[in-house]
């Protein structure tokens, strides 16, 4: 889903730096292959950009959630929301590729589209090439909604 774009809405769970456990709602996320094609060399780069609001803070140990307070808060979770979804992004590829050997995200149609005439050479063989390939994932997410945390913060064992 994260691969295709089509993830429009979900929860991902981070962990803060004092391990609190932040639950964010993804709102909207987009990706985007760039396939290249040096020789016989192919590989890609996957662009995901994602935006999220924060759903819920579990486990509040230590850190004040006032994001007027402390203005790095927010690209902190980013960073942290970026890893995430990276992760996530690279098993699903390394499933793909070593336990199913398979384009299930449609890589070589990227090819076909951008490079046709690279494709008419390596179609017949695409499926022992997939597995091979050098697949880099970068992702660029934001957190647009916190509301007013400070107010709602909830601790597992006092609900």
């Amino acid at each position: 889903e994260w691969i295709r774009g089509k993830v429009k809405i979900g929860d991902i769970l981070i962990q803060n730096k004092d391990k609190s456990k932040i639950s964010l709602n993804i709102v909207k996320a987009k990706s985007r292959f760039n396939p290249i094609i040096n020789g016989k060399f192919i590989s890609f780069t996957v662009n995901i950009t994602a935006q999220s609001n924060i759903r819920e803070i579990y486990e509040n140990k230590s850190q004040n959630m006032d994001f007027n307070a402390d203005p790095n808060l927010i690209d902190e979770l980013s960073k942290k929301q970026n890893e995430v979804i990276g992760e996530r992004i690279n098993l699903a590829i390394n499933a793909a590729q070593n336990r199913l050997g398979a384009d299930v995200f449609g890589f070589g149609e990227t090819i076909y589209r951008d490079y046709p005439k690279d494709w008419s050479n390596i179609k017949k063989r695409w499926d022992n090439i997939f597995p091979h390939i050098n697949i880099k994932v970068n992702v660029s997410s934001q957190i647009k909604q916190t509301g007013d945390l400070s107010n709602v913060i909830t601790d597992e064992e006092g609900s």
